[in-house]
């Protein structure tokens, strides 16, 4: 054998056991199960599409409270109208209360009251006692 060649060889057999050891190794199977053998990216795979599965199972579920909330609401109304009718209540109006309209009189007015009537009994500490 030509001296050069072996050499040539002899150094590309050490490039390749040094990148083999120094490289990536290749992954190593996952056991899952007894006596079942899985490549590394399947049982994430897996993990994934369990996630998928339940998080749309919870969507579904979701959706279908919501739609029964809503049917529950609209029995109620309804009985609450039968039951109106039933007893002839007269139904009041709903007023939209206005808003508070502050004003110099309003405030000072607020003040004098606060200052009469006190703090609450829960904000008390003690009994009969005021502390500022």
């Amino acid at each position: 054998m030509d001296p050069d060649l072996f050499l040539f060889l002899f150094l590309s057999f050490l490039l390749w056991l040094f990148a083999r050891v120094n490289g990536k190794k290749r992954p190593r199977p996952v056991r899952k199960r007894e006596n079942i053998y899985a490549e590394p990216g399947t049982a994430l795979q897996e993990q994934l599409e369990a996630y998928r599965e339940k998080m749309a199972d919870r969507a579904k579920e979701a959706a279908y409270e919501a739609e029964r909330q809503a049917e529950e609401v609209e029995i109620r109304a309804e009985e609450q109208a039968e039951y109106q009718r039933q007893t002839k209540l007269p139904t009041a109006p709903q007023k939209p209360q206005a808003p508070l309209h502050l004003t110099p009189e309003n405030t000072l007015s607020a003040m004098a009251l606060s200052v009469i009537i006190g703090p609450p009994a829960a904000r008390r500490h003690g009994r009969y006692r005021w502390h500022h």
